[in-house]
């Protein structure tokens, strides 16, 4: 703390009093002052704290005359006006409406404070300077000012707008979907004022609406975001919820069969579109499965034409039941009523099976076809026939 003082001193001629040492200057208390650039008619004060000095002057003529005065002088600090906003349990400045308005300043016992709490309405004075304030629903003056006083000091202005963060969530209506899929979202915001809303979807649509309805078009995972924003104070609260959408492909069944093959008995399949993750049902339709692993099976076939069909599902996905038709070699064996018997008398031949609609073709040491189940055959000599 610095202060130039000026001596007017009069009725004596300047060859009297201006000269070197002329002056004396002192203070009370002496441990706080420095005086510099000392002359007879000023001085430069320099206090190392603030506080109250008293300044002894006095002057001594060359004559030997002496005069001598004091005076008071005050050095103090410019007060400091800041303040804090606080949330009970919170130090967010967009919290909630009820708030604590604390002088967080520097200022002495004798300070003045000038509080101007605007549209806000003061519920306690908690203490000193520190109050409990309702910010109030669509209150558009939300603004603190605060000057403090003393010693004919003034602070700044210190200003601080405040607002309420809009509280809220988000939910859907389903998240998971095959292909396509339209998802009904809905908002609930815990706060009084106006808001606006900006929603993203993941997939580059935007919506300005509380509870939108969202069509996919294209299978994915989609993060899906939501930014609420207060009217009254510019105060936002936004939230994201990653991948909350999952739309899968509905898989594609495919066996390794071929329709124009005649199988054996037993027959194996493979689903050829596999994934780790894929499950199979297998359907008999008639037939016996022998082995069941899940993305392949192996049948018994019971019928010369079968029909072999599964389903398969994929993240929550199933397909419709996928069908074919597979062919298998004819089961049958023949008998005779006798293998052995005198000429001249004809051998009766019969085939057997349990499958329908097949035509039969003999012969007899490639000599002879016969189209039939049966066959009578008169051998012309004898011998060991096949």
């Amino acid at each position: 703390f610095t202060s130039d003082l000026k001596v007017e001193i009069t009725n004596a001629d300047e060859k009297l009093w201006n000269y070197v040492g002329a002056a004396k200057w002192t203070s009370i208390p002496a441990d706080g002052m420095q005086f510099e650039n000392i002359k007879p008619d000023g001085v430069t004060l320099k206090a190392n704290k603030p506080g109250l000095y008293t300044v002894n002057y006095v002057l001594t003529t060359t004559d030997g005359c002496e005069v001598s005065d004091s005076f008071q002088v005050g050095f103090y600090e410019t007060p400091v006006s800041t303040f804090d906003v606080i949330s009970p349990g919170s130090t967010d400045k967009c919290a909630t409406y009820e708030r604590i308005v604390k002088y967080t300043g520097k200022s002495g016992p004798t300070a003045k404070f000038t509080w101007d709490f605007g549209g806000l309405m003061l519920l306690e004075t908690i203490d000193a300077n520190n109050f409990k304030i309702s910010i109030g629903a669509n209150n558009r003056s939300r603004t603190i000012t605060l000057v403090v006083e003393e010693h004919g000091c003034t602070s700044p202005l210190t200003s601080l707008n405040i607002g309420v963060k809009p509280t809220f969530s988000f939910v859907a209506d389903n998240v998971h979907g095959c292909d396509s899929m339209c998802v009904q979202f809905t908002s609930e915001v815990t706060i009084m004022d106006a808001v606006t809303y900006y929603w993203t979807f993941g997939d580059g649509a935007v919506s300005n609406l509380q509870n939108p309805v969202h069509c996919y078009q294209d299978t994915g995972k989609f993060d899906v975001s939501l930014m609420v924003t207060n009217v009254i104070d510019g105060c936002r609260n936004g939230s994201t919820e990653p991948e909350m959408i999952k739309i899968y492909k509905t898989p594609v069944a495919k066996l390794s069969t071929d329709p124009d093959f005649c199988y054996g008995d037993t027959v194996s399949f493979d689903y050829l579109n596999k994934k780790d993750y894929s499950n199979c049902e297998w359907f008999t339709n008639g037939n016996e499965l022998i082995s069941n692993q899940n993305t392949s099976a192996t049948y018994l076939l019971k019928n010369e034409i079968s029909e072999i069909g599964f389903i398969v599902e994929e993240n929550g996905c199933s397909c419709d039941t996928f069908k074919v038709e597979v062919k298998r070699k004819p089961n049958f064996d023949f008998e005779a009523v006798e293998t052995e018997i005198c000429l001249p008398f004809p051998a009766q031949l019969k085939a057997i099976s349990n499958d329908s609609n097949l035509q039969f073709n003999w012969s007899i040491d490639s000599l002879l076809e016969v189209n039939s189940d049966s066959l009578a055959h008169l051998f012309s000599r004898p011998g060991l026939y096949s």
